[in-house]
């Protein structure tokens, strides 16, 4: 039997991590066409002018037809800004707002304007969520790179990859969603890294779901009914905490992932006519032979009917894991501490 992560007392472990982080961000401000800007740190480079250093992107852009100055900040790390490593993620709204103050300062210096990254436009994402579930974290893995999402492409990567590391990624035009081990991802990077911090890494399984702009949008109005929110506003705990629910329930983690002889075990108990039950069965297991995708294919117009039977028996799932597996989003509201 696996052990599960144990559970900390109420007072904060040393060896504790905080769970969400915003980690890439791309912010967008314009300034009018007569405002001072001072580009002379910058380097040209194909019509635009840029500067990069620790973490951060900067590029200016004149835009004649719009009479207007455009500024794109990209910070590659938020967490990285503040910490020097992405490790330790948000704490709390204040390490945001550090953050973000920290982007202000320098940009303003960089530029020698008044730049507030508070008030910036947001234009990209990554939210990211530690997951800490111990000795299941290769099983969860190899759960979730059985798994298909309708408009999306699969990735698997293996070992031997140029990632490195074991990930498994869905992605589509405007939203990128990752998982992987952290402490397999620290250690493929070769950074000198104490291994104390790196031990703090052990048994993390990271979700990470990048968000692009129109994406961005969908979510802004689906939680906020407006798309007009600025920096300062989308990057709270709050909403972070709305992406990543959102995100696992959208690929099924918010409930127990069985192994496929017990689904089978459930369909033949709940569903009362054996010869629907064998049909259910054959479905299921073409699913987790060749996945959703090639099910919908074979089935046609026959797929949506067999999922709703399944669907009103409580029984619909798209996959299956070696072992039985508590639904992720169990992890969510508990105060974890990693022991390696």
């Amino acid at each position: 039997m696996n052990s599960l992560p144990q559970k900390s007392s109420p007072k904060k472990a040393a060896n504790q991590l905080p769970l969400y982080a915003f980690d890439t961000l791309t912010l967008y401000k314009r300034f009018g066409a007569k405002e001072k800007i001072d580009t002379s740190k910058l380097t040209p480079r194909k019509g635009k002018q840029v500067f990069k250093k620790d973490f951060l992107y900067v590029t200016y852009r004149r835009n004649y037809a719009a009479y207007i100055q455009e500024v794109t900040v990209t910070c590659q790390s938020m967490t990285g800004l503040l910490y020097g490593n992405n490790l330790f993620n948000f704490e709390d709204y204040a390490d945001i707002n550090r953050a973000l103050n920290m982007i202000s300062e320098r940009v303003s210096n960089l530029l020698s304007i008044e730049y507030d990254a508070h008030g910036a436009t947001v234009t990209a994402l990554d939210i990211q969520r530690d997951f800490f579930v111990g000795q299941l974290l290769p099983f969860y893995l190899d759960a979730i790179g059985r798994h298909e999402i309708a408009r999306t492409e699969r990735k698997h990567y293996p070992e031997n990859s140029p990632f490195f590391v074991e990930t498994v990624e869905f992605s589509n035009a405007g939203r990128n969603i990752q998982f992987y081990d952290k402490r397999a991802h620290l250690d493929s990077k070769r950074r000198e890294l104490p291994e104390v911090k790196r031990a703090l890494a052990s048994g993390i399984l990271r979700l990470e779901v990048g968000i692009e702009k129109h994406a961005l949008d969908r979510d802004l109005k689906a939680r906020f009914n407006s798309t007009e929110k600025k920096a300062g506003e989308i990057l709270t705990p709050e909403f972070a905490a709305y992406v990543i629910d959102r995100t696992l329930s959208e690929i099924g983690l918010d409930a127990e992932i069985p192994t496929l002889a017990e689904h089978k075990e459930e369909i033949r108990a709940r569903i009362k006519k054996p010869q629907t039950a064998a049909r259910l069965i054959n479905f299921i297991e073409l699913i987790d032979r060749e996945g959703v995708m090639k099910a919908k294919e074979k089935y046609k117009g026959d797929f949506k009917h067999r999922k709703k039977q399944l669907a009103d028996a409580g029984l619909w799932r798209m996959f299956f894991a070696s072992q039985t597996l508590p639904a992720l989003s169990s992890f969510l509201n508990d105060d974890w501490t990693i022991y390696s």
